[in-house]
């Protein structure tokens, strides 16, 4: 709010960089804000017990791979690495609700980072428990206290009161991939980073 009133003042003289960055600044907390609404939206629906998978066969090669530019309007472009899987490999998932599982990812692994250390995802075959593939989301950033492990995945739960968003992203990853019929797992060393998997 405060950058769009800068930019609505005609008499403060503002070079094209300021006014560059303050537009950055106002798209960036815009997505933020409809993130963090869709959020508290879906959270409200998962009370309610009102969604049903729509479950169909997923290339993930095609959904998240070098061709697909998954993630590139999340996080920077610069700060994602893909870790390709097999090509051939297809998972039976909601591909809606697989993409926002991933995207809530993508963004609490940017939020936790530095900006500067890449953000890798990737896929694998996976053969445990009747699972077909695991797809994983690492970053290099401040990593989770081993107290907090067990409680990330709570609704409302935070273990930072300053960072963005409000608890809700990594408990729905979890509500969707277990609709999905899939399990989400995290590891996590403090000063590290963290890998979340979803098999």
């Amino acid at each position: 709010v405060g950058y769009s009133q800068l930019l609505a003042e005609p008499d403060i003289p503002t070079s094209e960089e300021e006014l560059h960055e303050y537009r950055l600044a106002i798209d960036n907390n815009s997505f933020l804000l409809k993130h963090t609404i869709n959020n508290i939206l879906t959270a409200t629906m998962l009370g309610k017990s009102n969604i049903t998978p729509q479950m169909e066969i997923i290339r993930l090669n095609d959904f998240i791979g070098p061709e697909s530019n998954f993630g590139k309007d999340i996080i920077d472009k610069n700060q994602m690495q893909l870790g390709p899987g097999p090509v051939d490999l297809d998972v039976r998932a909601d591909a809606t609700l697989l993409t926002r599982v991933l995207e809530n990812l993508l963004i609490n692994a940017s939020n936790f980072s530095n900006g500067s250390e890449p953000i890798l995802m990737g896929w694998r075959e996976c053969k445990e428990d009747g699972y077909s593939a695991e797809i994983w989301v690492q970053d290099n950033g401040i990593g989770i206290k081993p107290e907090y492990q067990n409680l990330i995945f709570d609704k409302f739960f935070k273990a930072d009161s300053f960072t963005a968003g409000c608890g809700l992203g990594l408990y729905i990853c979890k509500s969707f991939t277990e609709l999905m019929g899939g399990k989400i797992t995290c590891e996590s060393i403090v000063g590290e980073g963290s890998t979340f998997k979803l098999k």
